[in-house]
């Protein structure tokens, strides 16, 4: 062995010594630190709050998040139990996900109250018992808000107790599939505001109407999917109903042989879905500002009479969304215009082509409704291609409506593909528009070429210098 290579075996050895040296000393003093000088660590400030605040600093928390905080000590184990809100979900039948919400809400002697509750189990074979058992707990509790979304269709899941329960102030049920619902015979949620129930099955007519009426303080009812054995008649008061919504499946009649009445003269908005009821009862409805139909599906038996009754009682509104069917009985019942209120309110129209059924809509029953419409400002179309005189016809107007010429700023055209029939219902209000400001395309699936169609557009003879378009 040269001396040269002799030196290098020394180095290295000492080298290596030298590193575990320096790795002792450095153990050596995180011993010393943790030991000896303990006085020196951070205060477990926050485990010394006060519980209500510690509650509160959850309510701001996923659940989730809030139940992850039984590892930092003992005093944290059941902190999150007392918390006022609550969010789970669950995607598959555990059992120890039953026991934890079984030694949350049951085993736990919590008396606090429960400001929020939801629970979403899209299992079918989820315990029906158990959620019952859940549901009473929170009564106890004091629940105000209940959410409950489950795949059961297990009878007495809800308990009588529920629908006396003076503390709810939401009820939100979604069974996925059809569920009976039954009533106590008392019936009391003297602070239930928002009720909306889905795939409900109604057995007693009068408990039904009964439970509808004995909430004084509701401003949101939502029905989906609901119906009762028999029905011919939904009848209820609500005099504070902000909101309602009634909808139904496409497939099926729900509302077949329905007679709607609602006594809400502080309705503000509706909603409605599905197959048109057999008959409107409704008085009027001052208040009301807005109104969604475009979902609104004709029963083939009672024509459109029913729907024709409903129109006229929404005379008052600002906004309507609509499906052609709605301007059927302005054009293929060929109803005239004196037979109708004019909507001097209305300044936002959203009319929705989107069905493919043959006949095909007529351009005459929207000319006709925007004639009734003499202040409306903001017109959106969906599928323009659907009516009937774009099939390679030029569109004119024998008279132009009074919104066209005085106050209509605003056009949208909805799932553009740039076809010709678009560009021939654009071109058609932007010469008869004299103060439109904007006109909207939003791009379909296959619009062809957006510089081509802008280039088209701004092409077009125009009433308005001040127009300019928008392609979203």
């Amino acid at each position: 062995m040269t001396e040269k290579t002799f030196d290098q075996q020394n180095r290295r050895r000492m080298e290596t010594r030298n590193k575990k040296k320096k790795k002792l000393f450095i153990s050596s003093q995180s011993r010393n630190i943790i030991n000896n000088n303990t006085e020196d660590v951070a205060e477990d400030i926050i485990s010394k709050l006060p519980e209500p605040l510690i509650h509160h600093i959850f309510s701001f928390l996923p659940t989730k998040c809030a139940v992850s905080t039984t590892v930092l000590s003992k005093r944290w184990k059941n902190l999150w139990i007392s918390i006022a809100c609550g969010d789970l979900k669950q995607h598959q039948k555990t059992n120890r996900f039953m026991d934890f919400l079984d030694n949350t809400l049951i085993s736990s002697n919590i008396s606090s109250t429960m400001q929020r509750f939801c629970l979403s189990c899209d299992n079918e074979s989820f315990d029906a018992n158990r959620v019952r058992e859940w549901i009473v707990a929170l009564i106890n509790r004091k629940i105000e808000e209940l959410i409950l979304t489950v795949n059961c269709t297990r009878p007495n899941l809800v308990p009588l107790d529920l629908f006396s329960c003076e503390s709810l102030t939401m009820l939100d049920f979604d069974f996925g599939k059809e569920h009976v619902l039954d009533f106590s015979q008392s019936i009391s949620l003297p602070k239930l505001k928002v009720l909306r129930l889905s795939c409900i099955l109604f057995k007693d007519k009068e408990l039904t109407q009964q439970f509808l009426s004995n909430c004084p303080t509701l401003e949101e009812l939502v029905l989906c999917r609901c119906r009762q054995e028999d029905l011919d008649v939904l009848s209820f008061s609500a005099l504070r109903l902000k909101l309602f919504a009634l909808k139904g499946s496409l497939r099926e009649r729900f509302c077949y042989n329905l007679r709607l009445e609602i006594d809400a003269p502080n309705l503000v908005s509706i909603e409605y879905g599905g197959w048109l009821p057999r008959d409107f009862l409704a008085g009027n409805f001052p208040s009301l500002v807005e109104a969604d139909l475009c979902h609104a599906r004709d029963n083939e038996i009672i024509t459109l009479n029913s729907l024709s009754k409903f129109v006229r009682l929404c005379s008052n509104i600002k906004h309507l969304k609509a499906s052609y069917k709605c301007f059927q009985i302005f054009g293929i019942a060929n109803v005239p215009l004196t037979s109708f209120p004019t909507f001097n309110n209305l300044v936002r129209l959203e009319v929705d082509y989107d069905y493919p059924h043959f006949p095909l809509p007529s351009m005459r029953s929207l000319v006709k409704f925007l004639h009734l419409s003499p202040n409306l400002e903001s017109l959106v179309i969906n599928q323009v291609p659907f009516i009937q005189e774009l099939n390679g016809y030029e569109l004119t107007l024998n008279t132009t409506p009074h919104c066209l010429l005085v106050c209509l700023n605003s056009l949208e055209l909805r799932n553009c593909k740039g076809l010709p029939e678009e560009m021939e219902f654009a071109r058609l209000f932007l010469k008869h528009a004299q103060v439109l400001q904007l006109v909207i395309f939003r791009r379909g699936t296959s619009l062809t070429s957006s510089c081509e169609t802008m280039q088209q557009l701004q092409n077009f003879p125009r009433s308005s210098t001040r127009c300019s378009f928008q392609l979203l």
